[in-house]
């Protein structure tokens, strides 16, 4: 155990030694380090706000009231939150489909039966809504693109341009994977295309593909491998991204999509209460937010200052403080970085 002991001493010794003699050196290297394991944290978000969520019965007036006067005297919607105002950026509709394969015959089937053929459905289901109209009895007829939100502009980000609409309707499903085409989705390996990174250099969420399934990955059924060769239900969104909200539409729509599919009816609650789920996403104050955080470092590097200031050997008991708390805030990037360049999901925003 001595030998031991003497043996670390002098790995200490040896180390610290040749940290002393080549400061300049040893501090380059270990900034360059550094700023090669911060590179990740270029694609990860800043840590945000969660989202408030209110829900309200569904009406032909879904936007925000003033306060009334009830008939008690008292006034309605007063416990409605404060940002519970003005008129909606926009509305969403989802459209969830589950399908399967049946009768699934395991003997002249292959696993990929399993999914392309449920994902294909998909590019039917919007060529009948595109082309839905409705009549309201004025005479007029107007269909999805009179109400829809259109998109005016490309986004500028190059890895998902060709995944999102472009001066139309704001339209999201996996057809979106392949710009709506059905023959590129025939001729397409699907699980190489839904599993891309689309320009991701890293493996964070949300994913292209989490969007545009518009449903939490584990509840669609797909998996990059599939092992075993049996049924399996293949769950997913189409997403409509509406301007204003017209009941008496989306009530029409719902009634055709019921002609269209008459087998689901068995699988769909028409009586329980529909309401509509208003999310507020709050501003971000950076100085609110992260005036908590500063104080804690500053607190910090004053606690060391002080600790250290009666050490006589401590030629710089600033210099050695403030490397402390950079210490702490470097080891603390260099976790959230490495975490995030594995795949793994730090959670900074408390959601």
């Amino acid at each position: 155990m001595k030998v031991l002991q003497d043996r670390v001493a002098q790995i200490y010794y040896t180390h610290g030694l040749f940290c002393a003699s080549h400061p300049v050196a040893i501090l380059t290297a270990l900034v360059c380090l550094m700023l090669v394991t911060f590179f990740p944290l270029i694609y990860v978000p800043l840590p945000g706000t969660v989202p408030k969520y209110y829900t309200t019965p569904v009406s032909p007036d879904t936007q925000p009231h003033h306060t009334t006067q009830g008939s008690n005297g008292e006034e309605e919607g007063k416990m409605q939150p404060h940002w519970f105002k003005g008129k909606p950026l926009g509305y969403i509709q989802q459209i969830v489909v589950k399908v399967a394969v049946s009768p699934w015959k395991p003997d002249v089937m292959t696993p990929s039966d399993a999914y392309r053929s449920p994902l294909s459905k998909v590019f039917q289901l919007i060529d009948k809504i595109n082309h839905f109209q409705y009549n309201e009895g004025s005479g007029e007829d107007y269909s999805l693109s009179d109400i829809c939100f259109r998109v005016s502009e490309a986004t500028s980000a190059r890895y998902i341009k060709d995944l999102l609409p472009e001066y139309s309707c704001m339209v999201l499903s996996p057809a979106n994977l392949w710009q709506s085409n059905l023959q590129r989705f025939r001729d397409d390996e699907v699980l190489r295309t839904i599993f891309k990174r689309h320009g991701q250099a890293l493996e964070t969420p949300p994913y292209p593909k989490d969007i545009l399934f518009g449903l939490p990955w584990t509840n669609t059924g797909i998996s990059r491998y599939f092992i075993r060769n049996k049924q399996r239900t293949i769950s997913y969104a189409v997403t409509l991204v509406l301007k204003k909200y017209d009941h008496k539409f989306l009530d029409a729509l719902k009634k055709k999509l019921i002609d269209w599919y008459p087998e689901t009816v068995n699988n769909v609650n028409l009586t329980e209460p529909v309401n509509i789920v208003h999310v507020h996403y709050q501003e971000i104050k950076f100085m609110s937010e992260y005036t908590y955080l500063v104080v804690t470092y500053i607190v910090l590097f004053l606690y060391l200052y002080f600790s250290v200031s009666k050490i006589d050997m401590v030629k710089s008991k600033g210099g050695l403080a403030f490397s402390a708390v950079f210490t702490v805030v470097a080891s603390l990037l260099m976790s959230v970085s490495i975490c995030t360049m594995f795949g793994l999901t730090p959670t900074l925003n408390g959601g």
